[in-house]
């Protein structure tokens, strides 16, 4: 497929695995047969998670604001805001 270990162990989230391989002297600056290194698939799912994160906030707003509106009690999950563990207080 044209993909290094280090390029699956970094699309699997994995650092354990990813520090074996920098350790070991694996090539970053290899490319697939699209051209893209590791970097680029590491920021291209960042990308995708960071807007899928902006979409979940959006919806939950607006789910809570339809509450406070119409006075019903509507499915709603967790605020995005209260899970992030980076969250500034």
């Amino acid at each position: 497929m044209g993909a290094t270990a280090l390029m699956f162990a970094a699309k699997a989230w994995s650092p354990s695995f990813v520090e074996r391989l920098l350790e070991a002297k694996a090539n970053v600056n290899a490319e697939d047969r699209y051209g893209a290194t590791v970097l680029d698939l590491v920021n291209d799912d960042v990308k995708f998670y960071e807007a899928q994160k902006r979409k979940e906030q959006e919806d939950c707003r607006r789910r809570r604001l339809a509450m406070e509106v119409s006075g019903q009690i509507l499915y709603d999950r967790p605020n995005v805001e209260e899970l992030e563990p980076f969250c500034a207080p």
